[in-house]
């Protein structure tokens, strides 16, 4: 073929754009065995937020092994470092399986299985938040926790002066008294 036919046939622009499509997808492409090929596939999920589409602080990857499709987060803002924990995600089931990869990178909670989903008192409700929660941001969710305390403590009536004085264990007193609530029982007395 001659320089003016393919000139001709670059002049149309359908036919340019699907030609540097395809040059860029032969050159882009690596192993999944190369973080290159993780540093493409990691994302960061995006949601709306008073009309405003914002990112989750971390970064996920979805990964497919026997006809079961997962999305893991990677608890890391770092693009690199995800790429790098997004290819040992990969590598592990096909060593392991499935069951042993969510138990590992997918940790539902740290509560015993057969005190799965009993919780009693706000001290353990407290506690399955915090197991369950892998939020980046510990200190939101310290500061839920703790009005969460001061809402339970002011609807049951444990509002004590005392709770400020931690010299004394004053407030570990009170964080005992708020604790052993059980929510479903009547406490006015």
């Amino acid at each position: 073929m001659d320089n003016s036919a393919q000139l001709d046939r670059l002049s149309n622009t359908k036919n340019a754009e699907e030609l540097l499509k395809n040059i860029r997808s032969t050159q882009e492409r690596f192993p999944k065995s190369d973080i290159r090929h993780w540093y493409r596939s990691v994302f960061r999920r995006h949601y709306r937020h008073n009309k405003d589409s914002r990112h989750v602080g971390h970064y996920s990857v979805q990964l497919s092994f026997r006809h079961r499709r997962e999305e893991f987060a990677l608890l890391t803002a770092n693009k690199s470092a995800a790429a790098a924990r997004a290819k040992e995600i990969f590598e592990f089931p096909r060593a392991n399986g499935w069951e042993a990869t969510t138990a590992k990178f997918k940790p539902a909670s740290r509560i015993p299985p057969d005190q799965e989903g009993v919780i009693s008192t706000v001290g353990e409700f407290i506690e399955a938040v915090q197991a369950t929660t892998t939020s980046v941001r510990a200190r939101t969710l310290a500061e839920y926790i703790r009005s969460f305390r001061r809402i339970v403590a002011g609807a049951f009536g444990i509002d004590d002066a005392g709770k400020y004085d931690y010299r004394k264990n004053g407030r570990a007193r009170w964080l005992e008294r708020v604790h052993a609530i059980e929510p479903g029982e009547d406490h006015a007395s």
